[in-house]
């Protein structure tokens, strides 16, 4: 089973070196995403960075997700499968792996995040996965089309308006009966809380040496704050899951255990999703 990119959403940026490169390019926001992950890509298809380093909190994370989603999904019949802003598609295959009639649609900006997750497609689902280019603001799919509309780690680099927008769009492609997930990092996480301490300008003067993820792009949402982007702007109730460890990526394994024992799935564990059914 090929690794999950739901680490997708702790890549980042410190600060002036975002502002800088969006100066520069003039773009919207949206290009400079694409050109960030066409970069981060462009490592995991040169056998570099993150997608190389697999470890049991990831799999905790990958674990617990796909959990969420069997338990909001009808398994006993077909399943066709957006995932809006995939990154690799690692989250999607494996859900590939567990639902038997399943077809899967892979959307992103990034050119190299899709040939990388064609890359790491498993075998046996060769023939039921496309791929498709594109912003998630703006997809080119019919009204009710998808069982399943889902993305992690992605609508918390944009601001409000951006991610009703694209909730929206999400909704739109979903079947009546269907689904909408969209997953962020709880920032009452370690993981989060120290992210967000290390892009902070006092942790990139003093603790460059630390190493581990840094915020910058990301806006720290609390859980009440998409809670009400969500419900008031689609007019749907909205429910919330927890997913993944409580403690900090490097975590030493025997404290992950111990703590996925006692503390799985709560109110402090790395991500917070967001489920609307149309």
């Amino acid at each position: 089973m090929p690794h999950i990119v739901i680490k997708k959403c702790v890549f980042f940026l410190n600060k002036n070196q975002l502002n800088t490169e969006l100066r520069i390019m003039g773009n919207s926001k949206i290009d400079f995403e694409r050109k960030k992950w066409n970069e981060y890509y462009g490592l995991a298809l040169e056998g570099k960075g993150q997608e190389s380093e697999p470890s049991l909190w990831w799999q905790i994370s990958d674990d617990d997700s796909v959990e969420i989603v069997k338990k909001y999904s009808d398994q006993s019949g077909n399943l066709n499968v957006l995932e809006a802003g995939c990154g690799s598609g690692g989250s999607s295959f494996y859900l590939g792996t567990i639902f038997r009639n399943i077809g899967i649609t892979l959307c992103d900006i990034s050119e190299n995040a899709l040939t990388y997750a064609k890359f790491i497609e498993p075998i046996e689902l060769s023939g039921k996965v496309r791929y498709v280019r594109s912003s998630i603001s703006s997809m080119p799919f019919p009204e009710n089309t998808c069982d399943l509309t889902w993305n992690v780690g992605v609508v918390e680099h944009y601001n409000p308006n951006e991610i009703l927008q694209m909730a929206t769009e999400m909704m739109r492609v979903t079947k009546a009966g269907g689904n909408v997930i969209i997953s962020i990092p709880n920032r009452n996480s370690i993981a989060t809380l120290k992210a967000y301490f290390l892009g902070s300008g006092f942790g990139t003067k003093f603790f460059q040496w630390v190493p581990g993820y840094r915020f910058d792009s990301e806006i720290l949402y609390r859980k009440s704050e998409l809670y009400k982007i969500l419900s008031t702007g689609l007019r749907r109730d909205v429910s919330v899951e927890f997913a993944g460890n409580l403690l900090w990526v490097s975590a030493p394994q025997l404290l992950v255990r111990l703590t996925n024992k006692w503390f799985r799935q709560s109110g402090f564990s790395f991500l917070t999703f967001f489920i609307i059914r149309k």
